[in-house]
């Protein structure tokens, strides 16, 4: 058999700017196996027809073999280096290339892109790195095996910049995000403060972005404790947007604060697209997911799927299976449902007005729902709980966002949207469109009337529009009449991926949960600060955690929001970072002795998670240079996986390890455990 494979990594994947049916072309290569013919492979980020999948194709461009080639071929997305994560075959018998030609042979609905930049990120781009491989072969007498590595790198830039502020003399503040790239200013950030809160205005001043994110945060510079945060995200140059950001009044300048110094600054990290392309052949690959990484990911997840990895979703939904801790009644006509608070006011402003205003639902504890079914309301809660949205029937689907919309869920009213709109026909148009009216959705309209635009024949002529008309004719007539109006104003349509992004993730609403203080009912005190927490998560993430405030429930005593529980072992950094963690699956700016100090904290109280993204961290950034380091410490912690990883990775470098200081000192300080490394190799 003569069998070829091309291993093609697309970096800095999330900023593509490709708009469907514009492609990435792979660097040409060249398949010695298969008559010195030449190749490239062409991703369609956002669909070649459909926008909702990533298209592939292989083909053939011109070389000095001017036959017709028929191969087999199998196109894959990898994880590590051998594992494919989705895979479509192609026998030869369907597929002959000819020299030159355009289109090749692949899938245009190769993979969703939900399943890629959304439920599934964390798997599929790593570093933000798609990697693809395209495995070819014929049947042949003799054997003869070769591959290449290709990449290719979309450009961005990152700009990271600090403005101190002082609020109470902050009238208007304007400052310029600036490009070293384009050596221009990209945008202007305008600040206003008034009624405890922040009015932050952006206005692009450069036209030169294709596709843009901006993280704002604001920061209490006498505690380092970030206040408040908002993240935006633009495909195509950014619009002129303002937002609103609440500001806690507990820390506000007070009294005693030098007036002439500024208490708070303004972090603005931006990153964008320039829209070049490097790409390049590599001989030689380096690992992108080093095997010992691999390896240890399979120990903690053998089947290596997303949804196995542990998460505060899949620790509050065992709490909530459990009936730990549930402090909230939801009744329905039928049945009673008892829930979390923070989760139902991280999820939905409905319900965060209802139990933190002056309410009866506040004082009581307890909300009834009567136009919702239990069944309906029990999905929706395990949406709530876990992000997870299941796919539903029509109708199931048509009642989940109507509870979606009337408690103001956007992330699951856009998932119903995008349902609707992947399954409507001619006999259920005429019911999207009720729905859509009936919620005030003009998205969903007008997705509606592009519909029936398309196939206005053959929906005009149906009994199903006949009835509808009958029956509802002032629609029915603002519908005809929507092929007339006028749609200059009218925004792109947008596909599901490019907007699922602007609509908060659970781990968005639990992070905005925390860093703005809402319904704190316990206080974590470090060495030299306090942190405002809430029980549940904290139970959720940690059966330490949860032993000790079940034990106080027993008792019939009610945790009080002043009452404190003290973690002065730890730094005020380490708490800040671990609490962080437990609400947003966050290990962001974290730096590597901060990692081990999470760590150690994890295994005090049994956060397994924090474990193990800690332990992913520590070898995704593992070096000659503190290897040892990791060793000593994976010893010390008795991590038998960790210390196994880190053993092969010592051992792919051991003539650079063995020889170093570092080597030498860890020698002086373990022999014993420097000396069995060493004979790990051989015993191997």
């Amino acid at each position: 058999m003569k069998e070829f494979i091309f291993t093609w990594g697309v970096e800095n994947i999330s900023y593509s700017w490709h708009k469907t049916g514009e492609e990435i072309v792979s660097p040409t290569f060249c398949a010695a196996p298969l008559q010195n013919t030449a190749w490239t492979l062409k991703l369609y980020p956002r669909g070649r027809d459909n926008s909702d999948y990533l298209s592939l194709y292989l083909i053939r461009e011109r070389d000095q073999v001017p036959i017709n080639l028929a191969v087999n071929f199998e196109l894959s997305c990898v994880y590590a280096d051998t594992s494919a994560l989705h895979s479509c075959f192609v026998p030869e018998t369907f597929t002959t290339f000819s020299e030159g030609g355009y289109y090749g042979f692949g899938e245009s609905c190769f993979i969703k892109r939900y399943e890629v930049f959304g439920r599934r990120k964390t798997l599929y781009l790593p570093q933000d790195i798609l990697t693809l491989r395209c495995r070819m072969w014929r049947d042949e007498d003799d054997d003869e095996f070769g591959q290449i590595f290709g990449r290719t790198r979309l450009t961005t830039e990152r700009i990271v910049s600090v403005e101190n502020i002082y609020l109470e003399n902050l009238m208007n503040k304007t400052f310029n995000i600036q490009s070293k790239h384009q050596n221009e200013a990209l945008m202007s950030v305008g600040i206003v403060y008034y009624d405890d809160k922040i009015k932050l205005g952006i206005n692009p001043i450069s036209g030169d972005m294709k596709t843009f994110t901006c993280k704002v945060t604001f920061v209490d510079k006498r505690t380092g404790r970030r206040l408040c945060e908002h993240i935006s995200c633009f495909f195509g140059r950014p619009h002129s947007e303002v937002w609103q950001l609440p500001f806690t009044e507990r820390v506000l300048p007070t009294e005693n604060d030098n007036s002439v110094t500024s208490n708070f600054e303004i972090l603005t990290d931006c990153m964008y697209s320039t829209g070049e392309e490097v790409k390049m052949i590599e001989k030689d690959c380096p690992v992108r997911i080093p095997e010992f990484l691999s390896n240890y990911i399979i120990s903690w997840v053998p089947s290596v799927r997303q949804a196995d990895y542990p998460s505060i979703s899949k620790d509050l939904w065992a709490l909530y299976n459990d009936q730990i801790l549930c402090d909230v009644e939801l009744k329905t006509q039928t049945k009673s449902f008892f829930v979390h608070e923070v989760v139902l006011c991280a999820r939905s402003p409905v319900f965060l007005a209802m139990l933190t205003r002056e309410m009866k639902e506040k004082i009581n504890k307890y909300i009834e729902i009567e136009d919702i079914s239990a069944d309906t309301l029990e999905k929706f809660l395990a949406f709530l709980y876990t992000d997870a949205f299941e796919d539903l029937e029509w109708d199931a689907v048509a009642e989940v966002y109507y509870a979606a919309d009337k408690y103001q869920v956007e992330r699951l009213k856009f998932l119903c949207r995008s349902y609707f709109l992947k399954n409507d026909d001619f006999d259920n148009v005429c019911e999207l469109l009720i729905l859509a009216d009936r919620h005030q959705d003009c998205e969903l309209k007008r997705k509606a009337h592009d519909y029936i635009w398309r196939n206005e024949e053959k929906v005009f002529r149906s009994s199903t529009w006949k009835k509808f008309a009958d029956e509802q004719p002032q629609l029915a007539m603002k519908t005809m009449l929507s092929k007339y109006e006028e749609k200059d104003n009218q925004s792109p349509a947008e596909t599901i991926d490019d907007s699922i992004t602007n609509h908060p993730s659970m781990l968005d609403d639990f992070g905005s949960l925390y860093q703005g203080q809402i319904i704190n009912d316990i206080v974590i005190k470090s060495k030299s600060t306090t942190f405002p927490a809430h029980t549940t998560v904290l139970c959720a993430s940690s059966p330490t955690f949860k032993d000790m405030f079940t034990r106080i429930c027993d008792t019939n005593k009610k945790i009080k929001s002043t009452d404190f529980f003290e973690i002065e072992d730890l730094e005020d950094d380490t708490v800040s970072q671990l609490l962080l963690f437990l609400y947003a699956d966050s290990l962001e700016d974290v730096q590597w002795d901060t990692a081990k100090k999470l760590y150690h904290a994890a295994g005090v109280y049994q956060i397994r998670r924090l474990q193990f993204k800690c332990s992913c961290f520590l070898l995704e950034n593992l070096k000659v240079s503190n290897a040892c380091d990791l060793l000593l410490f994976a010893h010390e912690q008795r991590d038998v996986q960790l210390k196994l990883a880190v053993e092969d990775f010592i051992h792919m470098y051991d003539e650079e390890i063995f020889g170093s200081d570092e080597w030498a000192a860890l020698g002086e300080a373990n022999i014993r455990l420097a000396f069995d490394t060493m004979c790990v190799k051989y015993k191997k």
